[in-house]
């Protein structure tokens, strides 16, 4: 959590840098849609020992991570000249919440899930944690909703 603290620090300003130049390769004519990510576990509580709430921690990390890129797409889009636009798409609401996060439980059942499970059987160390086929569904209904 720390290490994904400091990175939160620098979020707007990385991304909004990254799309600009984007933007400007396309001569200003690009629409620009950033993807946040869902929810990564099925619930915003989960009590780690009797004192630490990871869900709790992990779920405002991500509230506070989705705020930045939206706050940074919105000043990108007023601040940037050309005919293209820059959009943040929530992804979370077309993943059902909560509701398709891993669960956090050791040996829990992953079949809810729509993103592949730490250590899951047959998957490659690059995979863990990003969304699987379902996953990658949701986020298409998204940024096709969003591009309306």
């Amino acid at each position: 959590m720390d290490a994904a603290e400091v990175e939160l620090t620098g979020l707007k300003s990385a991304t909004q840098e990254a799309l600009k130049a984007v933007h400007a390769r396309s001569g200003g004519r690009a629409d620009i849609y950033l993807l946040g990510y869902p929810h990564l576990i099925n619930t915003d509580t989960h009590e780690v020992g009797l004192t630490y709430d990871f869900g709790k921690e992990l779920a405002d990390l991500q509230r506070r991570g989705d705020a930045a890129q939206r706050e940074g797409m919105a000043e990108l889009d007023r601040s940037t000249p050309g005919r293209g636009g820059f959009t943040f798409v929530d992804v979370k609401p077309d993943w059902g919440g909560f509701a398709h996060g891993l669960d956090p439980r050791p040996l829990a059942s992953q079949s809810n899930a729509w993103l592949v499970p730490i250590l899951g059987p047959g998957r490659e160390y690059y995979e863990w944690v990003h969304p699987s086929a379902a996953g990658w569904g949701a986020s298409a209904l998204a940024l096709v909703t969003a591009m309306r």
